[in-house]
């Protein structure tokens, strides 16, 4: 809108502009704990013969699939 490319209409009739969503209340942000379980297996196998060393690997990330909702606690992050 800023550019004046759509008008505020226009982006409703699209459904490009989303409902406004509250602020958490003061004191309950950052109250879920942050779980990753992240897996890697990997295998050097070292050519004969020769100087070259070839590592495939299997990695998968958020192996149970936990959803982290809050933001790690920092003490730079201001709400």
């Amino acid at each position: 809108m800023n550019a004046g490319l759509f008008t505020e209409s226009q982006l409703k009739v699209l459904g490009a502009v989303s409902p406004m969503v509250p602020r958490a209340p003061d004191g309950q942000v950052c109250l879920d704990s942050f779980i990753t379980t992240d897996v890697r297996v990997a295998r050097p196998f070292k050519l004969s013969g020769e100087r070259i060393t070839i590592e495939p690997a299997f990695e998968w990330f958020n192996l149970f699939n936990v959803a982290n909702y809050d933001l790690p606690t920092t003490s730079s992050v201001e709400f």
